[in-house]
């Protein structure tokens, strides 16, 4: 059934025109088309779009990883869940300094199944960082056993955490104010369920746990990465699933 319709609009736009009266919440999946009738006459009907709507984070926090100055860092969370079906499921998660995400062991990609690189993207730290939003309502769908939700990050310096982002003064805008620019993340997994109900996992609760122990030797924005054979095994494998490898160095802290 629909929310919202615009009825006929009359314009010489074509775009930029706005859907007046129409209200949306935070955090949902909606679907929407458009009719188009030029004035020549025949009519053009678009394929249904979706879209999921914004977050404006709460109840997370940003976190840091107990150790400093690693050239990366793993946080983990694992949570219960309930048995209910999974409906939808959406993955919120900013970071400082650039991340790989990781939703019950699956490494999370963009639309098109691509590999995220570089995420959340280059800004000016002192102003603003991007975020991104996950459709991960596949990684639950087909999990009738497990009633856990694993979640994996993986942390690198990017362009804050280099000597260009220090050289630009990012070491005081974000944590601790000393001489290192320290790497952090926020992130929120919401959980829609077929009864109604809604679970969220959110960063800054005492149940996130980091750790400095990926066998990576150096990891630079501009110099690369040097890790040995065993590196992406431990990053994909026990920052998920395989907690016998984990090896944590403390809580993650909040800010």
């Amino acid at each position: 059934t629909p929310i919202w319709t615009s009825g006929v609009v009359k314009s010489d736009d074509s775009l930029n025109i706005a859907a007046e009266g129409l209200s949306l919440e935070r955090e949902k999946r909606y679907s929407w088309k458009v009719l188009v009738q030029p004035s020549w006459g025949w009519k053009v009907v678009s394929s249904v779009a979706t879209f999921v709507t914004d977050t404006d984070f709460e109840g997370a926090e940003w976190i840091i990883p107990s150790q400093e100055g690693s050239n990366v860092s793993l946080l983990r969370n694992v949570t219960d869940i309930s048995r209910m079906t999974v409906q939808e499921a959406y993955l919120y998660i900013s970071s400082m300094g650039n991340y790989r995400a990781y939703v019950e062991g699956k490494e999370l990609s963009d639309l098109d199944g691509e590999r995220i690189v570089l995420a959340p993207g280059w800004t000016d730290y002192n102003s603003y960082v991007n975020y991104q939003t996950y459709d991960v309502t596949d990684v639950f769908s087909g999990n009738l056993f497990d009633h856990t939700a694993t979640i994996g990050i993986e942390l690198s310096k990017g362009w804050y955490g280099s000597d260009y982002g220090e050289n630009a003064g990012y070491t005081a805008a974000f944590g601790p104010d000393d001489t290192s620019a320290e790497l952090g993340v926020i992130a929120k997994l919401v959980l829609h369920y077929a009864n109604g109900k809604t679970q969220t996992i959110a960063t800054g609760n005492r149940e996130w746990y980091s750790s400095s122990h990926t066998d990576v030797k150096y990891d630079g924005i501009y110099g690369g990465a040097q890790e040995n054979g065993k590196a992406r095994l431990t990053i994909d494998g026990t920052i998920t699933r395989e907690i016998d490898r984990w090896r944590e160095d403390g809580y993650a802290m909040p800010v």
